[in-house]
């Protein structure tokens, strides 16, 4: 575990730091406003999608690890093995699109997947050990980390994602933390890059994209069966 903190942390750091290196390059980020507020409004529906997710996928580790040691293939466990995992991935994509060059996504992307796919396959060694065949059969059913196209269109969210469950957990704090970072780091990227401070637009961006994720999660919740 230590040593874990100490990996996120060394890339935490190595990520600001070239956050402010980037600043120093401004002809590597789009000089169109226009595609700049796109991927603007983008990261923060996907920001608030993985803390969404993340904030599912806590409470139900919280909910089932309290009743026993039986393998959990339900909720969010049922389009991914990983839904922590995707949860911190989408988070972090939807901090890129809005502070970093979109292209960088790629990179992002690789790196990623070579940090915490070391950690997955212990995870997986461990999950194997324990329930053998059970836990086979799971791997054969659900993707490791990316889910399934099809699997997402027919999704049913209230059993993927149960309400009371969301909420259970002090990952809900994200809803606010995370994308409120978002929008400072914004600020800071507009100042730097395109020399211009327009804190209304901005906060325009992100209640846009605020109200069009509670509609859809309005949608699926009490619409949709």
């Amino acid at each position: 575990m230590k040593q874990r903190i100490k990996i996120d942390g060394t890339i935490m750091l190595s990520t600001v730091v070239i956050t402010i290196l980037l600043y120093c390059f401004p002809a590597l980020y789009s000089q169109n406003i226009f595609w700049d507020e796109i991927f603007d409004f983008i990261g923060f529906i996907v920001i608030f999608k993985g803390v969404y997710l993340r904030m599912v996928a806590r409470g139900y580790k919280k909910e089932f690890s309290q009743k026993g040691h039986g393998l959990v293939i339900s909720g969010p466990y049922t389009f991914t093995r990983n839904p922590m995992y995707l949860g911190t991935y989408m988070i972090g994509a939807g901090f890129l699109l809005i502070v970093w060059p979109w292209w960088f996504l790629i990179l992002y992307t690789a790196v990623f997947l070579a940090r915490f796919n070391v950690q997955i396959e212990k995870e997986e060694v461990h999950l194997k050990n324990m329930f053998g065949k059970e836990y086979e059969d799971f791997c054969a059913r659900i993707p490791r980390f990316f889910p399934h196209i099809k699997t997402l269109l027919t999704l049913n969210v209230k059993k993927a994602f149960p309400w009371n469950l969301c909420w259970s957990t002090k990952e809900r704090f994200n809803l606010i933390s995370l994308p409120a970072m978002a929008i400072a780091l914004e600020f800071l990227q507009e100042k730097i890059i395109y020399g211009v401070f327009d804190p209304q637009r901005i906060i325009y961006l992100f209640c846009l994209a605020a109200v069009v994720f509670a509609t859809s999660l309005f949608i699926h919740y009490r619409i949709k069966k």
